[in-house]
């Protein structure tokens, strides 16, 4: 618990230096609805993965993952609809709620960025979900319960430092 809460005064105090710019309150709901729904028992640093996965998302702007817009890629707005969407879980738990705010803040501010591009992940708790990612993408790194990965079609992280500012 207490190292818990160190990391999110942490992250409470990078998001809020780097708040010079100003954050779009939809896209910071939006990012952090999947970090609540797909990753609030992970590690942090599995959290920001999972909200970074969804700005390379967007930055790469194939339409089969909603196009350039970072709540249609969250709420996957595509015409694949019948996959899982973390995204549209009810919030229910008020501590993780505020933490995935948090982590979508830092993702939002946050120059900092993975070695790879994080296109892709899935849950190693639930059984074969990862199969599809094993053979049409690239593996990146595995962190708590989550696998990373990327696609081969995303250009480069230099795509991404241009789509964030």
């Amino acid at each position: 618990m207490k190292h818990s809460l160190l990391i999110g005064v942490s992250l409470a105090c990078v998001a809020s230096a780097a708040q010079a710019q100003t954050i779009d309150r939809r896209v910071l709901g939006c990012i952090a609805h999947v970090v609540y729904g797909e990753a609030r028992d992970e590690p942090v640093s599995g959290q920001i993965a999972v909200g970074q996965s969804i700005i390379f998302r967007a930055a790469a702007g194939l339409r089969e993952h909603g196009g350039r817009d970072i709540c249609d890629v969250a709420y996957k707005n595509t015409p694949r609809r019948w996959e899982y969407d973390g995204a549209k879980v009810r919030i229910r738990e008020r501590l993780a709620w505020d933490k995935s705010l948090e982590v979508a803040e830092f993702v939002l501010t946050s120059r900092h960025t993975p070695d790879m591009p994080y296109m892709y992940f899935c849950s190693t708790q639930v059984r074969k979900a990862c199969r599809w990612h094993d053979r049409a993408t690239k593996f990146v790194r595995q962190i708590g319960n989550h696998r990373f990965y990327t696609d081969p079609r995303f250009p480069t992280l230099a795509t991404f430092a241009s789509y964030q500012q």
